[in-house]
């Protein structure tokens, strides 16, 4: 990947929908003012040195809309005409999962210096692994649709952990309402690779309810809402995903606890005598714009992004396992993951 020293980067957005192009910040919201910018064209536009110069989506009108609504001229429902024409130095990609492998692929071996991909990449091994060597080959800059890693209180928290005040850690509970595996839990199966280092993970359980039709060890026809899951890591680690209406994600180490609210509203610690004590949480830019921002110092400066391809596809072989794990009653090693186990 050549370098381009401090100049202003060209961005484009592939997917004008709600998380691409129009989400807003509403009175009454469970996410915080502080959390947004969170649609893609807005985070792009809040970031210094990158200019939006473009927007596709299959459909003209949703297109023309996020251009009209971003003050974008160039619209596209061609994106390989649009990388083609622009040569944009960024690409954030906030389509639906079918057909996203396909798209990193291009992207990737297209001049593209910086991508900033939703989350899942795929529904199974096979096109997460295509996507991410086209992304390797090329050097390509990633950072990922799981923006709570990139928000400040999550960066806080685990400062928190890392000053060695609390110990080890020894779990990572994320309570969090019921809700799809492959839509939703890529957030938490995240959060809990990144408070875990992306340590070697040994086995993973799950549970939770489906119909025999349409269910086999090679494809489940549907999205399950995870009752319970479990990733245990080599290390002793574990990571837990549960719901009890508490709506938190707790670091539970040697002297102590960490709790985060699961929005970023408030962060606390309990310490080794059970005193709870209320942390202010510091300021800074939204999630997603510190997605967006990794990548302009990683093409202008060399800056290591948080996150690799390696740890995304370790966390796409934990989202299978989950659902194999659910399926079969079973502990599943990522090892056991066919490249052709599809989740739709």
């Amino acid at each position: 990947m050549a370098e381009v020293k401090n100049k202003i980067l060209k961005a484009a957005v592939i997917g004008c929908g709600r998380i691409g192009a129009f989400t807003a910040h509403k009175r009454g919201d469970d996410l915080l003012k502080r959390n947004f910018p969170i649609n893609h064209c807005a985070a792009i536009r809040a970031v210094s040195g990158i200019k939006l110069i473009a927007v596709c989506d299959a459909n003209l009108k949703s297109a023309s809309k996020a251009a009209k609504l971003h003050g974008v001229k160039n619209v596209y429902t061609d994106y390989k005409k649009m990388i083609v024409e622009q040569l944009p130095n960024i690409i954030a990609i906030a389509t639906r999962t079918a057909g996203r492998a396909e798209m990193i692929s291009f992207v990737a071996n297209h001049g593209v210096m910086g991508l900033h991909i939703e989350k899942p990449i795929a529904t199974n091994l096979r096109d997460t692994q295509v996507a991410l060597e086209a992304i390797k080959k090329n050097k390509v800059a990633i950072s990922y649709g799981t923006v709570r890693r990139y928000m400040p209180v999550f960066r806080q928290a685990k400062q928190m952990l890392q000053s060695g005040k609390f110990g080890k850690l020894k779990e990572v509970i994320i309570d969090i309402t019921k809700s799809q595996l492959l839509w939703s839990h890529p957030h938490c199966v995240d959060l809990i690779n990144y408070f875990a280092d992306n340590a070697p993970v040994d086995h993973v359980e799950s549970s939770y309810k489906f119909e025999k039709k349409g269910i086999s060890v090679d494809k489940i026809d549907m999205d399950p809402v995870l009752d319970f899951g479990l990733i245990k890591y080599k290390n002793g680690v574990q990571g837990i995903i549960i719901d009890t209406n508490k709506q938190y994600v707790k670091l539970i180490c040697e002297k102590g606890e960490i709790i985060i609210d699961i929005n970023g509203k408030y962060l606390k610690n309990k310490d080794g005598k059970g005193v709870i004590r209320k942390i202010k949480i510091k300021e800074g830019s939204s999630g997603r714009c510190t997605a967006i921002a990794e990548l302009r110092d990683k093409i202008n400066k060399n800056k290591p992004t948080s996150l690799t391809s390696d740890d995304i596809l370790q966390e796409q072989k934990i989202l299978l396992a989950l659902g194999l794990a659910g399926i079969t009653g079973k502990m599943v090693k990522l090892s056991e993951i066919k490249d052709d186990f599809t989740i739709t």
